[in-house]
């Protein structure tokens, strides 16, 4: 995970549940959220359908499978067709950190500087979350 996603020693990753990100995000009522399990296919022989649009977005390549990714996907509650075309493309939603982030994890690789340095970052930003050495190993 730390090589294929943190690209080095220096690399950081903030803990929450799918719980406090819903909670954490600025949604207006004119907008729905849903949440789910990506399903990674093989697209040259399963059927994604149209049936269900929403469907589209909860699906991936099989060879991402080892992401196990969650994925919330947003659309205007006044969008009456999901496959009718749109003028924009994507919508942002803020975000509250002070909701969202519930622990910070650091590559076991990094040196003790970065660490300290993260630590002192989050104190002095205000975050009372707990700042960790991740336990799990650098890999091959």
């Amino acid at each position: 995970m730390w090589k294929i996603y943190g690209g080095g020693s220096a690399s950081v990753c903030v803990e929450s549940t799918v719980g406090e990100v819903i909670r954490s995000m600025d949604i207006t009522p004119e907008f729905n959220v849903y949440s789910g399990v990506v399903s990674y296919i093989d697209y040259r022989n399963c059927y994604v359908g149209v049936d269900e649009p929403l469907k589209y977005f909860f699906n991936k390549s099989k060879c991402y499978a080892l992401e196990k990714e969650l994925r919330f996907v947003s659309h205007s509650t006044l969008l009456k067709d999901l496959n009718a075309p749109r003028n924009e493309y994507g919508t942002s939603v803020g975000v509250d950190p002070r909701v969202l982030i519930k622990g910070v994890l650091i590559s076991p690789a990094a040196s003790k500087w970065f660490f300290d340095l993260i630590e002192l970052v989050m104190k002095d930003s205000g975050y009372s979350v707990p700042v960790s050495r991740s336990k799990i190993p650098l890999r091959g």
